[in-house]
């Protein structure tokens, strides 16, 4: 049984959260070095005005990187104060932001080129929490042939899984999140990359793994990488 789960409310929460932030933050190291790096293991290719999604996209850190770069950005997020902020901030993509999450996203199949979700596909809806295979289904929906996802998803030996409670094979309810946003929330937790590439394979191919391993000052930043192509 989940106790206290019907508490907890994503929408409030994550809202009055990017309610209160007057700045943008920079984007994500891992975004930066995935886009303009090169490395032995990832050789990726990007064309001008190709389409991608920003599923999740917070305070809009990666928008104005991604559209610097000559792609066409679009993104998703779970309410519409957070959607209307965006569009403000970013007046000439305005019409590319919707609201959305990872079990439903506002946008039509076979769409985008490149989809990327930098910390968010692993967040269960509470109205349906075990059904992770929906976001899967949602992300190849809307990506291409070929296109490209892009995830990040906390290990399990990260901060945020800290007193955390598994209540189910593969799923653990938050608590005592070091930033308070977090408490209730039912996540997606993996065990180790092979199980991550298990829940794709179906839908995707060409997987590249990598990760974060970081202590900031006592926070484990420990994060999967993943990338792979739409079959």
């Amino acid at each position: 049984m989940i106790q206290n789960n019907n508490k907890y409310e994503p929408k409030k929460n994550w809202t009055k959260l990017f309610n209160k932030v007057n700045e943008i933050s920079y984007p994500a190291e891992g975004v930066i070095r995935i886009f303009k790096g090169k490395f032995p293991k990832l050789k990726l290719k990007f064309k001008k005005n190709q389409k991608i999604l920003d599923l999740g996209f917070g305070d809009g850190r990666h928008i104005l990187f991604l559209k610097n770069l000559g792609l066409n950005v679009f993104g998703t997020e779970i309410s519409s104060d957070i959607v209307d902020k965006a569009k403000k901030n970013f007046k000439s993509l305005s019409k590319n932001f919707n609201i959305g999450t990872s079990d439903k996203i506002n946008f039509k199949s076979n769409y985008f080129d490149i989809l990327l979700s930098w910390n968010s596909c692993y967040y269960m809806n509470p109205n349906d929490p075990f059904n992770f295979k929906k976001h899967v289904k949602e992300m190849n929906r809307v990506l291409k042939k070929n296109g490209l996802l892009i995830l990040s998803i906390p290990k399990k030996s990260s901060f945020i899984y800290k007193n955390s409670k598994k209540i189910k094979n593969g799923y653990r309810v938050i608590k005592d999140d070091y930033f308070k946003v977090r408490d209730g929330q039912i996540m997606r937790c993996f065990g180790n990359k092979l199980e991550i590439e298990k829940s794709f394979k179906k839908n995707f191919r060409n997987f590249i793994h990598s990760s974060i391993d970081i202590n900031w000052f006592g926070l484990d930043y420990h994060w999967h990488i993943l990338i792979a192509k739409k079959k």
